[in-house]
């Protein structure tokens, strides 16, 4: 375990700039380490370009790396209007979609493991 989750909340810095706080929100304990290991196969993240995607999606990326596992992907699907380059820097591969298209769900890549983000705005 790091020293910064080794020590108490207060007495970590909190974060001063975007990067920072990306990169706080994205570090996976042990636990997500050890369970993300345990899976087989690649993960989907449906709805990524949403509030937690980019976090969640990286935090994988980073525990499949900690566990020395590069070959394993991460692919984020969102209507992506924008934000797509910060998933390229973490790792994530992208796909632009509307999930609500015709053939949408056909047109996606083979996933052992989906992780369902996507929400509908009234």
């Amino acid at each position: 375990m790091d020293d910064a989750r080794s020590r108490s909340l207060a007495e970590v810095p909190p974060p001063t700039t975007e990067a920072e706080l990306e990169a706080a929100l994205s570090r996976p304990t042990a636990g997500v380490i050890e369970a993300l290991s345990a899976l087989e196969g690649d993960i989907l993240v449906l709805g990524a370009g949403g509030k937690m995607g980019l976090s969640l999606a990286a935090m994988a990326v980073r525990a499949f790396r900690a566990h020395g596992d590069d070959g394993r992907r991460v692919i984020a699907v969102s209507r992506f209007s924008a934000g797509v380059q910060a998933f390229h820097a973490a790792g994530i591969e992208t796909i632009s979609l509307d999930l609500l298209g015709d053939g949408a769900l056909e047109s996606l890549p083979d996933a052992a493991n989906v992780l369902y983000l996507a929400g509908m705005k009234f």
